[in-house]
């Protein structure tokens, strides 16, 4: 009981040691670096109420870097189509490029998420308070183009207790897109 006992302490003075190496890191990056803001538009897939739920947002974020980014969103899964669950918060996130080189790069990205969901029909949506953890990456291709995916959980903090209303589900997020800074240099020459 004694091991047990110290292995659990160990644990949790392992866990706040890297928790203050992150905060410590964040500091010097915001400190350190120029603040870029953008806008971007993302789409997500999760599920709800034992159906399939794509997410649209737009995001704002604060880049820090290439390294960190942070900001806020808004999504939404009746945006841009017609669903049978609504689904809608906004979200706080903070993201961090794990790696990054000429073949392609990995994130990881966090957000805490506060909004409310339920049937359409149901006039009286449930109000959330979500984590979501994804871990992802992508793959440079043709010079301008990048294709990616990503996986991750939402997890429901504060939800009702309805088996059928809970919010907890696995994401994923496939994206291709465009290298639009690759562009510019190329006309610029």
């Amino acid at each position: 009981m004694r091991q047990f006992f110290l292995i659990i302490l160990f644990s949790f003075l392992a866990i706040a040691e890297i928790q203050a190496q992150i905060a410590d890191w964040i500091k010097t990056q915001t400190k350190e670096n120029k603040m870029e803001i953008g806008f971007s538009f993302e789409s997500r897939n999760s599920f709800l109420l034992e159906q399939s739920n794509k997410l649209n947002g737009l995001r704002l974020h604060f880049e820090f870097g290439e390294y960190y980014n942070a900001g806020i969103g808004y999504y939404d899964n009746g945006f841009l189509q017609k669903s049978k669950t609504n689904l809608s918060f906004i979200g706080l996130f903070q993201e961090f490029l794990l790696f990054k080189n000429k073949k392609g790069a990995g994130n990881l990205s966090m957000m805490m998420d506060f909004g409310e969901y339920g049937p359409t029909e149901n006039l009286d949506p449930k109000a959330f308070v979500a984590y979501e953890v994804m871990l992802g990456g992508q793959l440079n291709f043709l010079k301008y183009f990048f294709g990616g995916a990503a996986v991750g959980y939402r997890l429901g903090l504060i939800n009702p207790h309805r088996a059928d209303y809970k919010i907890s589900s696995p994401l994923y997020q496939l994206k291709v897109g465009l290298h639009f800074s690759e562009i510019a240099r190329s006309l610029k020459k």
